[in-house]
């Protein structure tokens, strides 16, 4: 994974924020649009529908009840200390990251992908994963509380889950 490479491009707010614009009005494949390489901390985020970013370091984010990451894709990226809460991540992929010490509760996830990404010492809360693609995925160290994985199956407690290339759940360890 690229995220953490020296030559990662620190932005403050209104950079970010023009760069975000830029990508929902202007083509995404166009170099003044790329969210590539990127990093930003430490703001309240609100909008990310349909948005694009690949191998960045994103810190100390909080996504609330007014944030959308509807139909957003997030490559590579290493995701540290942010908060999801009650934000609708509908038809999202999450792929290949690493998201650690991270908080998510209440969040919408229909149809999301988080297929090769590794979640490490996260705190997830009232969430239903049962149509999330959880491909290669790895919960570790995790605390679960109210999460369906499929109907029936309700997560609870700290613990480690692993899903195979299909998919399937693998043996946990406490």
């Amino acid at each position: 994974m690229a995220a953490g490479s020296s030559r990662m491009r620190k932005l403050n707010k209104p950079e970010f924020e023009a760069l975000v614009a830029g990508q929902k009005t202007g083509p995404q494949d166009s170099p003044e649009n790329d969210l590539r390489d990127i990093e930003i901390s430490d703001t309240p985020v609100q909008n990310l529908d349909g948005v694009t970013i690949a191998m960045s370091r994103l810190s100390r984010l909080s996504f609330g009840l007014g944030s959308s990451l509807q139909g957003s894709t997030w490559i590579g990226n290493e995701i540290l200390d942010c908060t999801f809460s009650d934000t609708a991540m509908n038809k999202s992929e999450m792929l290949d990251c690493v998201i650690e010490a991270c908080r998510l509760n209440r969040t919408s996830l229909f149809r999301a992908d988080w297929s090769g990404s590794v979640f490490k010492r996260c705190t997830l809360e009232g969430l239903d994963l049962s149509t999330t693609c959880l491909i290669n995925t790895l919960f570790e160290d995790c605390t679960f509380t109210q999460v369906q994985l499929m109907p029936g199956e309700i997560l609870n407690g700290r613990q480690t889950v692993s899903f195979d290339p299909i998919g399937k759940r693998q043996n946990t360890a406490a």
